[in-house]
C-alpha cells in the first residue's frame, strides 16, 4: 500500500522517471502502482535479468532465457507505468529532464536504479584480460571461453599448456565469486567428466582468491566456513588474505598464456580463464564518474544530498540495485546491497 504521507503532496499526477529495470527498479515501480503518479521507466534493454543465476549461465547450467523476462510483460498490467527502452545520456536538474538519444523525459522524481559495474580496484587496464560478471552478455563470455578452454586443451599435445588451459582463477569472495568457484568446479568434476579422449577433465584447477581474511564476510563466520570447506572438498583452491597485484597478458606472458600474482612473489598462476567477481555503484551519463557515498564496502545508502547535484531533481531519489524503501518525498531515500 502507498503510505499516506505522498498523498498531500501528490494531489495531482506527479511524473516519476525510474532509471534501470533490476530489481530495485522494478520494485519502486510495483511500489507506485495506486499512486497518483505518471511513471516512465527507461532501461537500456528490454529484459529484466535475474542476476543471482547469472553463474549459471557463465558455466552452461542454464541458457539466457531461462534468466531474463520482458520488462513490458512484468508490467503490463500497471496502467501509470510506461517502458522505454532506451540508455539514459545525461540528467539535468536544473531543467528536471533525462536526457536519452531518443529525446528528454521530464521528471518530478528520479530513481536511480542502475545497479553496479565491475570493480577493478582501482586498476581499469585488468578489464582487458578479466571479465566481469553482471550482465548476460558477461556470461555467454565467460561460458564460451571456459567450453573453449577445455576443447583446446583436448588438442594440445604440450603439457604445460595443457596445465595452463585447464587453470581458472575467480576473483572475489561474495556469493558471486563462490557459486561460480563451485559451478566451475562441478562442470569439471561431474558434467564433462566423460565427455573427453586425452584429457580428464577432473584435473582441472580452479583457484578462488580474495585479499580479505575470510570468504562471504557479509555472513556469519560459521558460513565462511562452511563456504570454504565445501570449496575446498569440490577441489578448488581457496586463497585468503591473497591480494592479487597484477594479471599478464598473453602478449608478454612467456609462456604465450595468461597469468596473475598476488603480493607473495611465489603466487603466480597461469591461467586460460580469469573473472572478476566483485561490483561497484553505476550511475548513468554525467554521474558515471563520480562514486556515490557509501556507507559500507557492500551496501549504500543514498539519498539526495549524496547525489552530484547534476544528478538530483529537486525532489530526487537514487537506488543502486535491491530494495526500494518509500519515504515521504522530502526525505526520500533507498537502500541497496552490492554482491
Amino acid at each position: 500500500m502507498f503510505r499516506k504521507e505522498f498523498e498531500p503532496l501528490l494531489q495531482q499526477k506527479t511524473r516519476v522517471v525510474i532509471l534501470g529495470a533490476g530489481f530495485a527498479g522494478l520494485e519502486a515501480a510495483k511500489t507506485l502502482k495506486r499512486a497518483p503518479v505518471e511513471i516512465t521507466l527507461i532501461d537500456r534493454h528490454n529484459y529484466h535479468c535475474f542476476q543471482p543465476l547469472l553463474y549459471q549461465v557463465a558455466t552452461a547450467a542454464l541458457s539466457p532465457a531461462d534468466i531474463a523476462w520482458p520488462v513490458r510483460h512484468i508490467l503490463r498490467s500497471q496502467e501509470n507505468a510506461t517502458v522505454f527502452m532506451a540508455e539514459v545520456i545525461g540528467i539535468d536538474g536544473d531543467l528536471r529532464v533525462v536526457k536519452t538519444p531518443a529525446g528528454e523525459f521530464p521528471v518530478d522524481f528520479l530513481v536511480i536504479a542502475t545497479g553496479a559495474v565491475h570493480s577493478y580496484f582501482g586498476h581499469e587496464n585488468w578489464a582487458a584480460v578479466a571479465p566481469g560478471l553482471k550482465w548476460i552478455e558477461d556470461a555467454t563470455r565467460i561460458r564460451r571461453s571456459i567450453l573453449s578452454a577445455f576443447e583446446q586443451a583436448e588438442l594440445i599435445r604440450d603439457d604445460a599448456e595443457r596445465k595452463r588451459l585447464l587453470t581458472f582463477v575467480i576473483i572475489g569472495d561474495g556469493p558471486t565469486g563462490v557459486e561460480m568457484a563451485g559451478a566451475i568446479a562441478e562442470v569439471a568434476r561431474q558434467t564433462l567428466a566423460r565427455d573427453f579422449r586425452r584429457i580428464d577433465p577432473r584435473t582441472a584447477r580452479i583457484v578462488l582468491i580474495e585479499a580479505g581474511p575470510r570468504l562471504l564476510p557479509n555472513f556469519t563466520e560459521q558460513h565462511s566456513s562452511y563456504a570454504r570447506d565445501t570449496l575446498t572438498a569440490m577441489g578448488v583452491d581457496v586463497m585468503t588474505s591473497s591480494a592479487m597485484s597484477s594479471p599478464t597478458t598473453a602478449s608478454s606472458a612467456p609462456w604465450g598464456g595468461a597469468a596473475i600474482s598476488t603480493r607473495d612473489p611465489s603466487d603466480e598462476h597461469r591461467h586460460s580463464s580469469f573473472a572478476i567477481a566483485r561490483g561497484l555503484p553505476n550511475c548513468p551519463a554525467d554521474c558515471q564518474n563520480r562514486r556515490m557515498k557509501l556507507s559500507s564496502p557492500r551496501g549504500a545508502l543514498c539519498s539526495r544530498n549524496s547525489l552530484p547535484k547534476s544528478c538530483t531533481p529537486s525532489a530526487g531519489a537514487a537506488v543502486d540495485g535491491g530494495r526500494f524503501t518509500p519515504s515521504p518525498p522530502s526525505r526520500l531515500e533507498a537502500r541497496s546491497r552490492l554482491g
